[in-house]
C-alpha cells in the first residue's frame, strides 16, 4: 500500500477534530476557576467568543458558495470556447491550450470544495463546543447566578476564590508567597472576609511589617 494511501486510511479510520475536548472545557478551561462567580463569567466569555467566530464562519462559507459556483462557470465557459484555426499547427495548440486550462479550472473548483469542507468541520467542533459552554453554563445556575462584572459581591467573590488557591499552593509547594500577592490579600481582606486560615496568616504577615517598620 502506497504511503498516501496508508495516511487516507488512518485519517479516515482515526479521525480526530481540532477543537477541544468536552473534558477539557469542563475540566480545564472553565474548572480552572477558583469561584462560581469566575466560572460563570468564562463560560460567558467562551460563548461570545465562538457565537461571534460562528458569524464569521458563515460569512465566509457565503463566500466560498459564491465562489464555487464561479469557479463551475468558468470551467464551463473554458469547455464551450472554441479552438480552431485555419492552421492546423495552431489549431493543434489551441486545442492543447484549452485542455490546459479547463485541467487548471478544474484543480481549482477542487481546492475551493476542499476548503468548504474544512469550513464546515470547523462550524461543527465550534457548535459542539459552544454547546458544551451553553450546559455548562446552565448548570452554574444560568442567567439567574449571573452577576455584573463590576458588582463588588462578586468582585470580591472572585478574587477572593483566586487568592485562597494561590495560598494554597504556595502552601503544598512550599513556597514563599510574594510582596504583590500579600498587598493584594490585605487590600481585599479590608472589605471582605477571607478564609479563617488565610487571615491568620494575613494577620501574622501584618504584625512583621509593622515590626519591621518600628
Amino acid at each position: 500500500m502506497e504511503i498516501l494511501e496508508k495516511a487516507a486510511k488512518i485519517l479516515e479510520e482515526c479521525y480526530l477534530p481540532s477543537c477541544h475536548s468536552n473534558f477539557q472545557i469542563k475540566n480545564f478551561i472553565i474548572g480552572k476557576e477558583s469561584s462560581r462567580i469566575g466560572k460563570i463569567w468564562q463560560a460567558v466569555r467562551e460563548i461570545q467568543t465562538r457565537r461571534e467566530s460562528l458569524a464569521n464562519l458563515a460569512n465566509d462559507l457565503e463566500e466560498i458558495k459564491d465562489n464555487i459556483e464561479l469557479a463551475k462557470l468558468d470551467v464551463q465557459e473554458e469547455s464551450f470556447a472554441e479552438a480552431s484555426d485555419q492552421d492546423p499547427a495552431k489549431e493543434s495548440i489551441l486545442k492543447a491550450r484549452k485542455e490546459i486550462n479547463i485541467r487548471k479550472k478544474e484543480r481549482a473548483l477542487k481546492k475551493l470544495y476542499v476548503a468548504q469542507n474544512g469550513l464546515l468541520t470547523q462550524q461543527n467542533n465550534m457548535l459542539n463546543e459552544l454547546s458544551v459552554f451553553l450546559e455548562v453554563f446552565e448548570k452554574l445556575g444560568g442567567i439567574e447566578a449571573f452577576k455584573n462584572y463590576n458588582e463588588e459581591d462578586a468582585q470580591v467573590e472572585y478574587w477572593r476564590g483566586k487568592f485562597e488557591r494561590e495560598f494554597i499552593l504556595s502552601n503544598i509547594l512550599q513556597q514563599p508567597m510574594s510582596p504583590e500577592f500579600i498587598k493584594s490579600c490585605l487590600a481585599l481582606a479590608e472589605n471582605a472576609k477571607m478564609s479563617e486560615n488565610i487571615g491568620a496568616t494575613l494577620d501574622i504577615i501584618n504584625k512583621k511589617l509593622l515590626n519591621q517598620n518600628n
